[in-house]
């Protein structure tokens, strides 16, 4: 006989739901309850550009649709009034019983909040904040699942405050766990090593024809074929020779990885090396680096997507990187422009340009200047003044040109990116819907690439293994089109090396 599952009730913070509005269909059987004070908090969420007010808006939605089905629900007119009338009438069926989530899975229920705090709440915490409230609310489920049918009740949350509070409390608790990678420890690396005198004649082919089949030949014996993924990188090892190589998409031949300069910037270990092959591929459409602060996977990604922009690969870059205010403010509420909200979080990247363009050599580029006369505002008879030309480096004539944009990330949101290579920095600050809805912006001839620290997550609600950098790196792991290198040696300085080890 198959083994009966338990069916459990969880009831869902407000912060499950805007780190994924999916979040109620992934519970499998188990039944879902909403407490009324989260559709509250998510009412203050549901305008604006960032990506948890169009986790609301879905949510909304869904919830829509659920609410067309309705139920037969009796009512009294007049309750405890002699003359108190009985009436029947059709009531969604969402906050009055439950309905059905689908096929397979359990149903959801917006539930009303106890008439006031429950004591054991009252007791310990006592402020009436929504957390209370939900606490309140899972008390009284227990109480009415003693009373019945006697079902686990789990509290889902990701707040670690919550979550102590509730443990406090005796109330069973879990982190939201559905998008989450098994083993950070364990997450892939995007290379490796070979080593084996056997290896010494495919490091012979490698040196001469820059490429060799990693099957059928003599050395592949000595080749562990699980340790092979499509775009993975190597460095061979034997006694007298080296040589770093990555493995093809279709995993048929090993090819030689050369020390490229790129824009002025030369890779100056092998992590480095094979993450300039993966940015240079034009065969790879989405490329992750990971690593500490001052391994340079950010300036590398920059550097190459310049070059590339130079040679005709794509038309444009854009760069972003994945902001935290301080305080949870908005962007939307800060003073200025576009340009002057996002600079103070932008300065990274700024100084990553600054450092390219001190290395670049090469002529200057020749620009015309608009000059005041010439301006679209000038009068019908006003004599045109000559062009002016300006001489200029390459990068300020790209962002004079608007060829290379740093912005805001939520300005991509709604767009079609074509020939495009798009940068993502400060990756690990996003939620594996958020790496979703930007990959999903991919249009023709573009390349992604995310980077980033999952040890320096700045969101109160992501750690290493929920956040959307290790999402994506655990999902698209070994894919055709996919590469992923992560970065151990800072190169910055010893003393950032020293920090970011020890601090």
């Amino acid at each position: 006989m198959s083994e009966i599952k338990e069916k459990k009730i969880f009831v869902l913070d407000t912060n499950v739901i805007l780190h994924d509005y999916d979040s109620i269909e992934k519970f499998e059987e188990h039944d879902v309850r909403i407490p009324s004070t989260v559709i509250q908090e998510l009412d203050t969420f549901k305008k604006g550009n960032e990506t948890i007010n169009v986790n609301v808006r879905e949510f909304h939605r869904k919830l829509k649709l659920l609410r067309e089905t309705k139920v037969e629900k009796e009512f009294t007119s007049g309750k405890g009034n002699k003359h108190a009338i009985k009436f029947k009438k059709m009531v969604p069926a969402l906050s009055h019983g439950g309905v059905s989530l689908g096929n397979g899975l359990g149903n959801i229920e917006i539930i009303r909040l106890p008439k006031e705090l429950h004591p054991l709440v009252k007791s310990q915490f006592f402020h009436s904040t929504p957390d209370n409230w939900i606490l309140s609310s899972v008390l009284e489920i227990e109480e009415q699942e003693i009373k019945g049918k006697r079902r686990r009740v789990i509290l889902v949350t990701k707040d670690f405050n919550l979550q102590a509070k509730a443990d406090l409390l005796g109330i069973e608790v879990q982190d939201y766990e559905n998008d989450k990678v098994p083993n950070i420890e364990k997450l892939y690396m995007g290379r490796g090593e070979l080593v084996h005198e056997g290896l010494s004649s495919l490091v012979d082919v490698l040196y001469k024809s820059g490429k060799a089949p990693i099957f059928g030949q003599e050395y592949s014996g000595y080749i562990e074929a699980e340790e092979l993924k499509p775009n993975k990188f190597f460095v061979i090892k034997t006694s007298n020779k080296n040589c770093l190589v990555r493995v093809d998409g279709n995993m048929e031949y090993f090819h030689k990885v050369e020390k490229i300069k790129v824009a002025g910037i030369t890779p100056v270990n092998s992590e480095q090396v094979f993450s300039v092959s993966a940015l240079m591929n034009k065969d790879i459409n989405l490329v992750t680096l990971m690593g500490k602060a001052g391994t340079g996977k950010t300036l590398l990604a920059m550097a190459t997507a310049i070059q590339q922009l130079k040679d005709n690969k794509y038309d444009r870059i854009i760069v972003a990187a994945a902001m935290v205010p301080l305080s949870n403010r908005d962007i939307g509420a800060l003073p200025g422009n576009e340009k002057e909200k996002v600079s103070p979080y932008m300065q990274g990247l700024f100084d990553n340009l600054s450092f390219i363009q001190s290395q670049m050599k090469g002529p200057k580029v020749d620009v015309v200047v608009e000059t005041e006369e010439e301006a679209p505002t000038k009068r019908k008879n006003q004599k045109k003044a000559p062009a002016v030309v300006e001489k200029i480096d390459y990068i300020t004539s790209l962002l004079k040109d608007g060829k290379l944009r740093v912005q805001a990330l939520a300005s991509i949101r709604g767009r079609s990116l074509n020939n495009t290579l798009f940068i993502i920095d400060e990756a690990q600050n996003l939620t594996p819907h958020e790496v979703k809805t930007i990959i999903t912006r991919a249009g023709k001839n573009t390349k992604i690439v995310f980077c980033g620290d999952v040890q320096q997550i700045d969101s109160p609600y992501l750690d290493a293994r929920s956040n959307g950098l290790s999402h994506a790196i655990y999902r698209l792991a070994g894919k055709r089109i996919v590469a992923h290198v992560t970065l151990v040696k800072g190169e910055r300085s010893e003393l950032a090396e020293l920090a970011a080890d020890l601090l």
